[in-house]
């Protein structure tokens, strides 16, 4: 009887130690879990944040394409369009100097995910999502930098030449913006489509 009490005890201190391992793999894995959540729903936010803004910035380079072009493909700008548009790009500056600042946690997240997260050889060649939004922060303050310095030149009424515009100038050009914005856009994208897709 004593031998039968002996073991009962046995198998129930084993037992015990089983469940209380259990429970705390799964208290950990759960964890995990929930910051993989949390990480994922980051990601996904700065994700829509990033493709907003982008498809701002594309949508105020084409209206203001289209309104300083004429027949002759000489650009010229009124100060209407000009603080219209401006206006505009320097809020979707501000917010890619948002997304700037907050990438360092991204780049967190994807940099622990390394080697199952290779993303495109461009991202490779690349530091970070942070340098790459500042890149992109950057290009758009130079245009905006260059309205807080020059607006004063376009009169109030009638239109000016864009042939001193130089940051507004590069912003048309397809080359120059694509190398501003769109490169690091789509690697940004991508690289973040990667790291969600990754288990």
């Amino acid at each position: 009887m004593a031998k039968a009490c002996l073991q009962l005890i046995v198998v129930g201190f084993i037992g015990g130690l089983l469940t209380a391992a259990v429970q705390h793999f799964q208290q950990g894995r759960n964890i995990r879990l929930d910051e993989r959540r949390r990480e994922d729903e980051f990601l996904r936010s700065m994700l829509g944040r990033t493709v907003s803004a982008y498809n701002a910035v594309k949508r105020i380079r084409r209206f203001l394409d289209a309104e300083t072009r004429n027949e002759s493909g000489v650009r010229s700008i009124s100060r209407a369009t000009y603080d219209q548009y401006l206006t505009e790009l320097n809020a979707q500056q501000l917010e890619f100097e948002s997304l700037k600042r907050i990438a360092p946690l991204a780049d967190q997240r994807i940099s622990r995910n390394r080697p199952t997260v290779a993303g495109p050889a461009e991202y490779i060649r690349d530091d970070s999502l942070t340098s790459m939004f500042s890149r992109v922060e950057s290009f758009l303050n130079q245009v905006v930098g260059e309205y807080q310095h020059r607006r004063y030149l376009v009169p109030a009424s009638g239109e000016i030449s864009l042939n001193d515009f130089v940051a507004l100038d590069s912003f048309f050009r397809k080359a120059t913006f694509t190398a501003g914005t769109s490169d690091n856009i789509n690697v940004i994208v991508r690289v973040m489509q990667t790291a969600l897709l990754t288990p």
